[in-house]
C-alpha cells in the first residue's frame, strides 16, 4: 500500500508511483491464467517505456516544430500551388501536426486533472495553469496526525500518515453476533441463481471494461482500462481467461490484488490527516472482477432492497426520501443521525438503543436519514412530535437534539420555505469555481463549455427538488455572465451580447446556454412524470394516498397547508398547463418525453424554452468542421457584435472611430470582416488561390460555405 498525498483525480496515464516488487508473483496454485496476464504485462512495461520516449517525450517542442515544419512547406506550396509533391507533403505535415496536437491536448488534460472540457481548442495556457495549481495544492509543509501531534518535514508526515492509516484501516476487534433476521426480511428467488451462477461471459467482460473511464486512474501495475481496450485485439483472449479463472477459483494474487491508496484533500488547506479522503486506486484486472460481480447482482437489488432506500438500484432518486420528509412535517419524525466513521468499527454500541426505536416510535411513520461525516456527534431531528415522545428517544439512544434546517447530501432541507440565505452555500460554490485565477486562461469556448457542464451541473442538483427565487437565479446568471466576459478590477468587462440571445439555439443565433428558469421547471416535472408514470416510489405512493386521494394531479389546487416543496411542483405543473392549454395536452407533452421509459428533462426543457426563427447562416458558423471558439467570434461577427470602435463608443468610450486598417471609415465589425478594402482583398486572394468566386458578404460566404461542405461530403 502506497501513500501519496495529490489532488483528487480520476486519469493520470503515469498514476503515481509503481514498483515492480509489487508485480512479483504468487505460486502457481493462485491461478495459472492471472499469473501468467500480470507476467506479460510487466515484460511488456519496459517496451511501451521506450516508446513513450522515442514518440512522446518532449511533446510542447515536438508540436512547435511540427507547425513550423507545416507553415514552410505551406509557404512553398503558395510559389507552387500546383506541384504534387508539395501537396503530398502539406497533407502528411499536416496530419503529423494535427495528432500530435491531438496527443498534446490529452496529456495536458490529463495531467491538469480536467475532464470537463472536451473542446477542440487548444487551451493549453489553461491546462498548464491547473498543472501548475495542482503542484501547488500537493505539498504538503505540516501535518497535524491522529494524535494531535504538529508534524513537520517529509519523514514526520509520511510517519504520521502512516500511523493514522495503520490503526484507521489494519486493527481488529471481535463483532458481536447480531439479530440478523430483523434487519435482513428478503431473500433472493430460487429462480434467479441460474442467472447469479452461470459462467462469465467474454461479452460480460468486454462490456465492464469498456463501462470504466479510460483516463481513470490506475492501479499499482500502471495501466489504465484505456490500454485494454485499445489494446484488446492483442491482450483480450488473455485477458478474459485471466478473469474467468478468478470466477472459477475464487482466488487473486497479490500482483492483481494490490492497491494504491490516494489521499484526497477535503479541504483547501488541510491541517490534519482526517482532512483527507483515501481513494483506492485499483488494478483494472480488479476493476472489471468487481463491474461483473455489481452488474449481476444488480438485477435483484431491488427485490432484496426496501422501497425505503433510494440508493443502490437502479430508478430510484435519492430526494424521494427527502422530499417525503418535508412534504407533512407535522406528522413525521426526522431522524438524522451524521455517523463518525470509528462508530463502524463498534456497530454492537449503537444496535442495542436502535433496536428499542420501534417501541418508542409505534404508531409513527418515520423517516431515517443518514449522513456520514468525520468529525461529528450523532444528532436527532424532530419535527411535529411530543416533547415527551422526543424525551424518551433522546434518553434511549443518548443522541444529541439537532435543529432545522440541515444539510442533507448538500442541500439545506427545512419543514418551511427555504430563504435567500439558505441558498448562498450554492452560489458560493458558483464564485468559488469561477473565481479560480486559472479560469482567466480559457477560451471562449471553453468558458461556454464550463459554464454549460460544472457550473450549470452544481445548480441541477438544487433545481431537481426546489424551483429557485427571482433573486437567486438572477444572481446564479451574473456569476455565469462573469465567467463568460471576464472580470477587470472586480467588475465585470463590457457586454457585446445579450445573454437572452446567447439561451437561444445554436440554431437560432445563440449558443445553447439553458435557461436557468426553464431548465428549472423541466426538472420539477420530472416528478409530475413519477407521480404519472412511476407510481412505485416511495414520495409518489404517499402523494397519491396523502395529498391526490384519487383527485386527477393536473386539476388539483395549490394549498397553504401543504408543504412548499408539494406546492413547488405545483408550480411548475402549471407552467406546463399554461404552454400545453388544457390538462390532456400536458399530460402529452409529459408522454413525449419519455424515452425508453425514462422521463428527458432536456426534451422538456425544448418545450419550455424560448424560441426565435431559424437563422440560415447559422449552420455555417456551427459546422462540424469548425473550431469551437472560432464559431463563438464568427457569430459575434455575424451580429456585430465584436468589441469594435463603434460599440466601445456606444458603451461611452471616448475614441476616434477610425477602421484601424484602412482609416477610411468608421471601424464596425461588417466593414472589418467584409467591406474594407484591406479584408476585401483578403477575400480576394483567398478566392484566387482557391479559383473559386467568393462573395465578401455574410450571404454569399455562406452559399459558397454551403458549395464548398456539400462537396466535401460527396467525395467523402
Amino acid at each position: 500500500m502506497v501513500i501519496e498525498p495529490v489532488q483528487e483525480s480520476n486519469g493520470d496515464p503515469g498514476g503515481g508511483p509503481v514498483s515492480h516488487d509489487n508485480l512479483s508473483m504468487e505460486s502457481d496454485s493462485y491461478g495459472n491464467k492471472i499469473r501468467q496476464l500480470f507476467q506479460k504485462l510487466k515484460a511488456l512495461r519496459p517496451g511501451l517505456r521506450s516508446l513513450h520516449n522515442s514518440t512522446f517525450c518532449y511533446l510542447t517542442e515536438r508540436v512547435a516544430k511540427a507547425k513550423l515544419d507545416l507553415q514552410e512547406c505551406q509557404l512553398q506550396l503558395q510559389e507552387s500551388p500546383l506541384d504534387n509533391l508539395l501537396l503530398s507533403q502539406e497533407k502528411s505535415l499536416s496530419l503529423h501536426y494535427k495528432w500530435l496536437k491531438v496527443v498534446e491536448q490529452d496529456y495536458l488534460r490529463q495531467r491538469a486533472k480536467v475532464h470537463d472540457l472536451m473542446l477542440h481548442d487548444s487551451n493549453t495556457r489553461y491546462f498548464y495553469a491547473k498543472i501548475a495549481d495542482r503542484q501547488t495544492k500537493k505539498v504538503v509543509g505540516s501535518i497535524t496526525d491522529g494524535n494531535g501531534t504538529l508534524c513537520s518535514g517529509v519523514k514526520a508526515i509520511t510517519q504520521g500518515f502512516l500511523s493514522y492509516y495503520k490503526c484507521f484501516l489494519g486493527t481488529t476487534s471481535a463483532v458481536k453476533d447480531l439479530p440478523t433476521d430483523l434487519f435482513y426480511t428478503q431473500t433472493v428467488s430460487p429462480a434467479v441463481y441460474p442467472n447469479l451462477q452461470g459462467p462469465i461471459t467474454d461479452l460480460e467482460i468486454l462490456i465492464a471494461l469498456k463501462s470504466i473511464d479510460r483516463n481513470k486512474s490506475p492501479g499499482v501495475d500502471g495501466y489504465t482500462s484505456g490500454f485494454f481496450q485499445d489494446a484488446w485485439s492483442v491482450v483480450g483472449k488473455d485477458f478474459t481467461a485471466a478473469v474467468r479463472e478468478f470466477f472459477s477459483k475464487g482466488t487473486m494474487p497479490k500482483a492483481a490484488n494490490s492497491t494504491l491508496l490516494v489521499l484526497v484533500p477535503k479541504k483547501p488547506i488541510p491541517a490534519s490527516v482526517t482532512d483527507f479522503r483515501p481513494i483506492a486506486c485499483c488494478t483494472t484486472f480488479y476493476k472489471v472482477v468487481s463491474k461483473v460481480l455489481a452488474k449481476r447482482i444488480k438485477t435483484i437489488l431491488p427485490d432484496i432492497i426496501g422501497q425505503e432506500q433510494a440508493a443502490l438500484t437502479q430508478d430510484r432518486d435519492l430526494f424521494d426520501n427527502s422530499m417525503l420528509a418535508l412534504s407533512s412535517p407535522s406528522s413525521i419524525l426526522g431522524l438524522c443521525l451524521p455517523l463518525d466513521m470509528t462508530f463502524l468499527f463498534s456497530l454492537e454500541e449503537m444496535f442495542p438503543p436502535l433496536l428499542l426505536l420501534p417501541t418508542a416510535l409505534k404508531g409513527l411513520r418515520t423517516t431515517l436519514v443518514l449522513k456520514q461525516t468525520l468529525l461529528s456527534l450523532v444528532s436527532i431531528l424532530g419535527g411535529g412530535v411530543a416533547d415527551d415522545v422526543k424525551a424518551q428517544i433522546l434518553s434511549l439512544t443518548h443522541f444529541t437534539e439537532g435543529e432545522f434546517p440541515f444539510r442533507y447530501l448538500g442541500l439545506p432541507l427545512h419543514t418551511s420555505r427555504l430563504t435567500n440565505e439558505m441558498y448562498y452555500p450554492l452560489l458560493e460554490k458558483l464564485r468559488v469555481k469561477i473565481g479560480h485565477w486559472t479560469n482567466s486562461h480559457l477560451s471562449y469556448a471553453g468558458k461556454l463549455q464550463l459554464i454549460n457542464s460544472v457550473i450549470f451541473g452544481m445548480q441541477n442538483f438544487w433545481g431537481a427538488s426546489v424551483i429557485l427565487p427571482k433573486g437567486i437565479v438572477k444572481k446564479i446568471n451574473k456569476i455565469r455572465k462573469d465567467i463568460l466576459w471576464g472580470i477587470e478590477d472586480g467588475k465585470r468587462r463590457h457586454v457585446f451580447k445579450s445573454w437572452q440571445t446567447l439561451c437561444l439555439a445554436k440554431a437560432e443565433g445563440g449558443m445553447d446556454i439553458k435557461e436557468v428558469i426553464a431548465w428549472n421547471h423541466a426538472l420539477m416535472i420530472k416528478w409530475v412524470w413519477k407521480f404519472l408514470h412511476r407510481p412505485d416510489v416511495i414520495w409518489a405512493r404517499w402523494v397519491h394516498a396523502y395529498l391526490l386521494k384519487g383527485v386527477d394531479l393536473w386539476n388539483i389546487p395549490h394549498s397553504v397547508s401543504q408543504s412548499w416543496y408539494w406546492n413547488n411542483v405545483l408550480y411548475s405543473r402549471d407552467r406546463l398547463l399554461q404552454l400545453a392549454g388544457t390538462p390532456s395536452l400536458a399530460a402529452k407533452c409529459v408522454q413525449d418525453c419519455i424515452q425508453q421509459s425514462q422521463f428527458l428533462c432536456s426534451s422538456m426543457y425544448e418545450l419550455l424554452r424560448l424560441r426565435a426563427p431559424l437563422l440560415p447562416w447559422s449552420t455555417t458558423i456551427h459546422s462540424s468542421i469548425s473550431v469551437p471558439k472560432h464559431s463563438f467570434i464568427s457569430l459575434l461577427a455575424t451580429q456585430n457584435s465584436l468589441p469594435a470602435i463603434d460599440n466601445l463608443c456606444a458603451r461611452g468610450l471616448h475614441l476616434v472611430n477610425r477602421c484601424s486598417l484602412c482609416e477610411n471609415a468608421a471601424e464596425q465589425g461588417s466593414h472589418l470582416f467584409f467591406t474594407c478594402p484591406y479584408s476585401t482583398a483578403v477575400w480576394r486572394h483567398v478566392g484566387a488561390w482557391l479559383k473559386v468566386a467568393i462573395s465578401n458578404d455574410l450571404p454569399g460566404i455562406h452559399l459558397w460555405f454551403q458549395t464548398l461542405n456539400k462537396g466535401s461530403k460527396q467525395a467523402q
